[in-house]
């Protein structure tokens, strides 16, 4: 993992979360682009295309670069949650203040930049997290189960309110 490939990770991951953002309307509305695409202006629906494209691209770059496996595994995921959970609160601020893409769409891009830089701090040290890999699996599924759910049947949060 170079610093090169995060920052081709943030360019693929920024630009194709923005395509699949804007898919739910190109789309014409369709049934498949409501768990891909952003469907109302949520915090949670805003993060949820980057999500899918950073997952993505961790399985690109595992099954490529072909890494330590359960110590990249451990860091992508803890990475992933700090840039859901950031993305989330950033987004939820930034909603209160303004309406604006642009502003909410940097929020975005700071959040994945910052959890990016976390991901090479955390892999290049000696941090044993390969001793949480279960409790860490585990975060991811309950993860994946309120990108898949709350998709399709949101919350009373305001996580998940527009």
């Amino acid at each position: 993992m170079s610093k090169k490939n995060l920052s081709l990770h943030i360019f693929f991951t920024f630009l194709c979360g923005f395509v699949l953002h804007i898919s739910y309307e190109s789309s014409g509305a369709a049934v498949w682009s409501i768990l891909i695409s952003s469907t109302n202006g949520s915090p949670w629906e805003l993060t949820k295309p980057f999500l899918l494209v950073y997952i993505f691209w961790s399985f690109l770059e595992m099954s490529c670069h072909r890494p330590h496996l359960l110590h990249y595994v451990c860091t992508r995921i803890l990475s992933l949650h700090v840039f859901c959970w950031l993305s989330l609160g950033t987004l939820s601020v930034l909603r209160l203040l303004t309406d604006h893409k642009i502003i909410l769409f940097g929020g975005l891009l700071l959040c994945l930049t910052l959890s990016e830089m976390l991901l090479w701090h955390w892999y290049a040290s000696a941090c044993r997290f390969e001793l949480f890999f279960v409790p860490i699996l585990l975060s991811m599924f309950v993860l994946f189960f309120c990108l898949l759910f709350c998709s399709v049947h949101p919350m009373p949060l305001p996580f998940f309110s527009p």
